[in-house]
């Protein structure tokens, strides 16, 4: 993963990293929600750039998109360890999970399905602890 002095950001893309470095690991963010932010520090940005922002930020390994089955729209996070994201059907939160794969069963995975598998994004689904306990 590169670093953003290495990667040598344009001034809008090393805000659009900001945003999201700002809050942190294990926070997740809609497009719509960094754009919303970033007018606000730059009120002239335009939504094609905010995307544009995020699909480099990816491309070069310093944000994560995470597709959660059932979500509405990507969510972007800053790029960390592998981990597994559980996805309250209730409030609709993504809370991080510590949990990855074995390298083994994935590679098992692939040569009983014949595929070369290149990355594996688990989500679970369920209702959050809050939720749980308020009986929703």
């Amino acid at each position: 993963m590169l670093t953003v002095e290495a990667a040598r950001l344009a001034k809008n893309y090393a805000m659009v990293y900001g945003i999201v470095h700002e809050h942190g690991a294990g926070r997740h963010f809609t497009a719509s929600q960094v754009l919303t932010e970033a007018k606000t520090r730059q009120p002239g940005i335009g939504e094609t750039t905010v995307y544009r922002a995020l699909g480099r930020l990816c491309e070069l390994g310093l944000l994560a998109e995470i597709s959660i089955p059932g979500s509405d729209s990507a969510l972007y996070e800053l790029s960390s360890a592998a981990h597994a994201h559980f996805h309250c059907e209730q409030c609709g939160s993504v809370h991080d999970i510590d949990y990855v794969l074995s390298p083994d069963v994935v590679h098992d995975l692939a040569l009983r399905h014949d595929a070369d598998i290149a990355h594996v994004q688990l989500s679970l689904h369920g209702r959050c602890a809050t939720c749980k306990d308020r009986g929703a």
